[in-house]
């Protein structure tokens, strides 16, 4: 994860960075020092640098957003595997045991009962096909 910048380290960095610039630009021109001059210059530093600090930051809260999302989805689909792997040992044979008293009913039992059971195997086959797709997923 990325660290937030300290805000005033920050300022305090790219005002004598802006500082020194200043004077340079001075020297570089010929032109004398002048509180206005000095006035318009610290505010628009101050503007620049507020903007720069907020785009650090918010690179920072994507970059450490990101980095739990992907965290989370690795682990999520870690458990979906474990999960679907205890469920493609259970499904099939639970659907093959209500299929089998489905069967026996159909033929023995009552009507109703047996429609009941073949639902209950389409289910538990319907879970085992998806456990088995979410394994490999």
């Amino acid at each position: 994860m990325r660290e937030l910048p300290n805000p005033k380290k920050y300022m305090d960095e790219h005002m004598k960075a802006a500082a020194g610039r200043y004077v340079e630009g001075l020297q570089r021109a010929g032109l004398k020092d002048s509180e206005r001059l000095k006035r318009a210059v610290f505010q628009r530093t101050l503007r620049e640098t507020s903007t720069n600090y907020q785009k650090e930051l918010d690179e920072a809260f994507h970059h450490n957003i990101q980095f739990i999302l992907h965290d989370f989805r690795m682990r999520d689909r870690e458990i979906r595997r474990e999960g679907a792997s205890w469920g493609v040992k259970i499904f099939p044979i639970l659907t093959l045991v209500v299929a089998l008293l489905a069967w026996y009913d159909f033929g023995h039992g009552d009507p109703g009962m047996w429609i009941i059971y073949a639902a209950g195997a389409l289910v538990f086959f319907v879970l085992s096909l998806a456990a088995m797709v979410n394994r490999w997923r």
